[in-house]
């Protein structure tokens, strides 16, 4: 008779012969870098939606936007960003040319003074801040079992960058310049770089960075959004026993201190810096340039995190409008079944808000009153 063929997965070479007639083995589940399974802090009320409105209307945090999301002129904005990057080339020439864009937007050569230093947040914020967002959104894409998780992440962040650029914008008819650095150049540097995992892995461990957003509320009786804000930190570990770390903050404000890691998992961190507190359009009103006014305010601030979930901040600013931001996070406090969360803003122009949150809803529900809105133009 006929000798016997050896079975069909002999006949395959390497790890293919494995594989075939062999019962089926899972996949090992993908290395997670900045998303954390924790119910408690900025952790707890991570998801996209939360995102959506944290970072997309994260520009409603300076005192020169109105906070009523009925005085968003979200139509006008949404053509004059598209029509600015569909056309960057005749935007950035009647904005002042490419010299003046790549002063202000990408580095100073000209002068290294305020109204140049859009720069700080465009790589700062823009690569580091939204190219890790948007690694930790694929990783909670990833852990919900979405089909494509990178590709999910991706259409939420370019949402969420387009309507934060509209929210900016407004009812400005004209070349502005800010969507096509952010949303054509610094944005995709940052995705296209957090997509490797060397630098997932040395900015998720080596350098430890991380989101910290607000808890946006909305007040019903005029429909104001209050306490957004995209906030991104940075952990440098030093020292013997590596308690203690070199810290940086940056959002609406730029500032560094010290952490300190004072049990297995809390840490308590000492901050000061700057913050802009009002913005005006620089601009002759065919193109729009937006700047900070001088002076801001000088901060101080203390942040309690467990595990970089970040469980409470006080932020107090003093200088141009003296302001208290405080927040206190869904599980710093035991509530029972229920996680609850609060926050207390409180300024001259921005009057007293005050709001609750729950971690498993994206918005809470907030009230403000006593505000003299006189400085919101935009």
């Amino acid at each position: 008779p006929a000798a016997a063929q050896p079975p069909v997965a002999a006949q395959l070479p390497g790890p293919l012969a494995a594989d075939v007639g062999a019962p089926s083995r899972p996949h090992p589940a993908p290395t997670r870098y900045f998303l954390r399974d924790l119910d408690y802090g900025t952790e707890a009320i991570f998801n996209p939606l939360s995102v959506v409105l944290a970072s997309g209307f994260d520009i409603l945090r300076s005192g020169s936007y109105r906070n009523g999301l009925t005085d968003i002129a979200f139509a006008t904005g949404a053509r004059n960003v598209a029509d600015n990057l569909a056309h960057p080339l005749r935007s950035i020439g009647r904005s002042g040319g490419w010299s003046s864009f790549v002063a202000h937007e990408i580095f100073p050569y000209q002068r290294f003074e305020p109204d140049y230093g859009q720069f700080v947040p465009n790589w700062f914020l823009h690569v580091l801040g939204e190219g890790m967002l948007f690694r930790k959104l694929e990783e909670w894409y990833q852990r919900e079992g979405w089909p494509a998780p990178r590709l999910s992440a991706l259409g939420t962040i370019l949402a969420v960058q387009f309507l934060n650029e509209v929210a900016e914008n407004g009812a400005f008819r004209g070349a502005n310049v800010d969507p096509i650095a952010d949303i054509l150049i610094f944005n995709p540097i940052g995705l296209i770089a957090f997509a490797f995992d060397d630098v997932a892995a040395l900015f998720g461990d080596r350098i430890r960075i991380g989101y910290w957003p607000g808890q946006p509320a909305i007040d019903l009786t005029d429909l104001g959004l209050y306490n957004t804000g995209e906030n991104f930190f940075m952990k440098v570990g030093f020292g013997y026993t590596g308690a203690l770390s070199i810290f940086g903050y940056m959002g609406n404000e730029g500032i560094a201190g010290l952490s300190w890691r004072w049990s297995h998992a809390d840490t308590i961190s000492i901050a000061a810096g700057y913050r802009m507190v009002w913005m005006e359009d620089a601009g002759d009103g065919t193109f729009r340039q937006m700047r900070p006014v001088r002076p801001g305010n000088w901060l101080g601030a203390v942040f309690w995190d467990r595990n970089d979930s970040l469980l409470a901040s006080l932020l107090v600013g003093a200088g141009a409008e003296p302001t208290v931001r405080f927040n206190l996070y869904p599980g710093a406090v035991d509530t029972g079944s229920v996680a609850l969360g609060a926050f207390v803003w409180a300024s001259p122009s921005e009057g007293l808000a005050t709001g609750l949150t729950l971690s498993a809803s994206p918005l809470g529900v907030g009230v403000r009153s006593w505000a003299d809105t006189s400085r919101a133009v935009y």
